[in-house]
């Protein structure tokens, strides 16, 4: 069959497909990587985990082609236990999918274990760049383990033109022949170079060691010479005094020895500013058992005596002061006042109680753009929902505000009723849903029943009002909706579990031919046993995870997968925990990674606890905090390194400081095995007078790239202007007095 191409349309009688032009770049274009540069498409073992890194280049396969215009991170699995594997990385052209990726290729495990066949058929066709070998128990790569495959033209090769592609492979043969050849000649007149250099080195040292020991001996001989000379010196000069130190002088000379060692003040000190002489000395204190300083004008016969506790006694003394909470403490039938501080770490306030500059142009705009929707919705005090990067949105009632916290601008605001859609009279509960292209803001009509009113991700622009159909989709009261601010979303599908219903329910988006929304149906549901009542439902990957609870001694937790085709949620694992019931519905809830392990953290309500989960194991990894204040912990949307939080008991940890009243504010600090390390933070109290108990935690704030964005009363914790400060013990000791 004779085909031809290409040619321009004329009434749409020459189409053609992406595989004709493929098919026509692949008769000049050769497959493999491009020349330049020369590490383009490497494979770079990162070293201290288990994962490469892709160097930017490009690559050309079967007509198709390949950019990558930065390096680009891919995990592998950790070793096996006993047994070795080599993955191989892959360029591969996916004719199903239609596209093309660099992907890892697991190899089997064996004892010598050989790297994956490339797939190259009528689905897929695949280039080798590199094979990984990962031994036994290997938590890190390293280079060592890993082969470069580029310049094999069997497994990859150079991408070459016109017609023939480059045999690199008979290249790469010669060049290894060269090497290994050059490498003998080398080594064996590296061995003669250092055979010669040795015995060099030997002679010299020699050579030096004679000329060190002839100097030592004509040294030698000086010296002695020298002391010979002195000696005959000294003896010369005492022979001319020997007489004169006669044995009276010798007897008195020994008695001022003796009255010296036996006196109570031996020593003398003459002050020059008083013109006077004053003796001192140390003595025995029997009732101490302790030394004592003793001091007195000379010619006084009684001395002023100072007592000196020993060191133990002054140990035990800071024990029992610190045990008494810095009261007065009785020793040695003394009683000892001492002034102690502890020591703490301070937080001050910065902005006090005004929002940060750089979010004041935000709400400048805001108030001055949308008056009619600032009066009734403060995006300073507003819950902040992330919807894509750096937009965020915050909703009261009938209003929706959008907004970019990167470039502080306000991207929309809307007042529902402005839309004259009777099904969106207000929102609920806060909640909401995000897939791909679209935000769903849940909302209800004047009959309380549930619509979604849909934005556009990217513009934040009203799209439409979407309803449901079946037979779970009323979601009448928020008071029953259990999953929190946020309600997961999953490849078109969303999830809750709600109290009164006892079960996790799925909802499918329908989708038009455009891909925009037109409705939801829910008609699929996983029920808990007996009385039990749900808690929160979350996503993570592929799968999806609830928590029920039936009393307050322990809980449950489900690992369930959906399938779109038969509409089935199916419960895939679960396991019981023991421990303390979460003691609220999820408020908040963030998934991350370490050691190739997912966690995930739970805000389990306003007065609940904060909880680090174990998903792979679901149960209870860490419990950081019970009673945090708020809905939801104090982090940075970008990362959940560093957290804060304070008690809803207010007033916790309060310490009084000059007059000042300061209490508990708790950081926690993620570290490599998945937990957070607690530390204590003090901040400023805000309250009336210091016996009134009504106290008001000021600490109510979110983060973004490590700044502080706002709170209620104080601003705290904005990066690079934290003041930190330690008291350390000091004046232990301030005085004593009888008792």
């Amino acid at each position: 069959m004779i085909r031809f191409g290409m040619f321009n349309s004329i009434n749409g009688d020459r189409r053609y497909k992406a595989e004709d032009f493929a098919q026509y770049f692949a008769t000049f274009i050769g497959n493999g990587i491009f020349v330049k540069p020369s590490d383009c498409l490497q494979i770079y073992a990162n070293g201290d985990s288990m994962s490469v890194t892709v160097r930017a280049g490009k690559a050309w396969v079967n007509g198709y082609y390949l950019i990558n215009d930065d390096n680009y991170t891919l995990p592998l699995s950790v070793g096996d236990t006993t047994l070795n594997r080599i993955d191989r990385i892959v360029i591969r052209l996916d004719f199903v999918q239609r596209k093309m990726s660099v992907e890892v290729k697991k190899g089997a495990l064996s004892a010598s274990p050989i790297a994956p066949t490339l797939k190259r058929d009528a689905d897929a066709y695949e280039l080798a760049l590199a094979d990984v070998y990962i031994a036994k128990g290997a938590l890190t790569i390293n280079q060592a383990a890993i082969t470069d495959t580029r310049l094999n033209n069997n497994l990859c090769g150079l991408m070459h033109g016109v017609v023939n592609q480059v045999d690199t492979t008979t290249i790469f043969n010669q060049y290894q022949q060269w090497f290994n050849d050059y490498s003998v000649t080398k080594a064996q007149e590296f061995l003669t170079w250092q055979t010669d250099v040795t015995t060099a080195l030997e002679n010299w040292i020699d050579a030096q060691e004679k000329g060190f020991e002839a100097w030592r001996q004509a040294e030698e001989q000086l010296y002695y010479t020298w002391l010979n000379g002195r000696k005959n010196e000294f003896d010369t000069w005492f022979a001319t005094i020997k007489d004169i130190l006669d044995s009276n002088a010798a007897g008195n000379l020994q008695l001022q020895i003796d009255n010296h060692l036996t006196a109570s003040m031996p020593h003398e000190y003459f002050d020059t500013e008083a013109n006077k002489v004053y003796k001192y000395g140390l003595q025995r204190n029997p009732e101490l058992k302790a030394a004592a300083f003793v001091y007195s004008e000379k010619g006084q016969s009684t001395g002023n005596v100072i007592n000196l506790p020993t060191y133990e006694q002054v140990q035990n003394m800071q024990t029992n002061i610190i045990n008494t909470g810095g009261k007065i403490a009785g020793s040695n039938g003394k009683m000892y006042k001492a002034k102690m501080e502890d020591s703490f770490v301070f937080a001050t306030a910065v902005g006090n109680g005004q929002p940060a500059n750089f979010y004041e142009d935000l709400n400048a705009e805001y108030v001055t753009k949308y008056p009619s929707v600032a009066q009734y919705l403060s995006i300073l005090s507003a819950i902040k929902h992330q919807i894509n990067g750096s937009i965020f949105m915050s909703m009261n009632g009938p209003y929706i505000a959008f907004y970019d916290l990167t470039t502080h601008k306000i991207i929309n605001c809307v007042y529902l009723p402005n839309f004259n859609d009777v099904k969106l009279v207000t929102t609920q509960g806060d909640n909401y849903l995000v897939d791909d292209k679209y935000v769903y803001i849940r909302c209800r009509d004047n009959n309380n029943f549930t619509a979604l009113a849909v934005f556009d991700k990217n513009t934040c622009q009203f799209i439409k009002s979407i309803t449901g159909t079946g037979s779970y989709t009323s979601w009448a009261l928020d008071s029953l909706l259990t999953s929190g601010y946020q309600i997961p979303c999953l490849n078109g599908v969303f999830f809750t579990t709600q109290t009164a219903w006892r079960f996790t329910a799925a909802y499918e988006i329908i989708y038009d031919a455009s891909g925009v929304p037109t409705g939801y149906t829910g008609n699929t549901q996983s029920g808990f046993p007996g009385d039990f009542r749900g808690r929160g439902v979350f996503t993570d990957g592929e799968y999806i995870y609830d928590i029920y609870v039936a009393h307050t001694s322990s809980w449950t937790m489900r690992k369930l997968s959906y399938n779109k085709s038969t509409k089935a949620l199916t419960v895939v694992s679960q396991y019981t925990n023991t421990t303390a019931a979460p003691n609220g519905d999820a408020s908040f809830s963030k998934i991350y990674k370490k050691m190739d392990i997912n966690f995930m953290i739970v805000q389990w309500g306003v007065n609940g606890t904060l909880m680090v989960m174990r998903l792979d194991l679901m149960r209870e990894y860490q419990q950081l905090f019970v009673g945090s204040f708020g809905p939801y912990p104090i982090y940075d949307y970008d990362d959940l390194s560093t957290l804060y939080t304070q008690s809803t008991n207010d007033g916790v940890g309060r310490i009084m400081l000059n007059g000042n009243s300061y209490e508990n504010m708790y950081r926690f600090d993620l570290r490599g095995d998945g937990t957070y390390a607690v530390n204590t933070i003090k901040v400023p109290t805000r309250f009336q007078p210091p016996t009134n108990s009504s106290w008001a935690s000021p600490l109510r704030a979110f983060r973004l790239s490590g700044d502080a964005i706002f709170s209620k009363g104080e601003l705290y914790l904005k990066k690079d202007e934290q003041q930190m400060m330690k008291l350390q013990l000091t004046n232990v000791i301030e005085s004593w007095m009888e008792a």
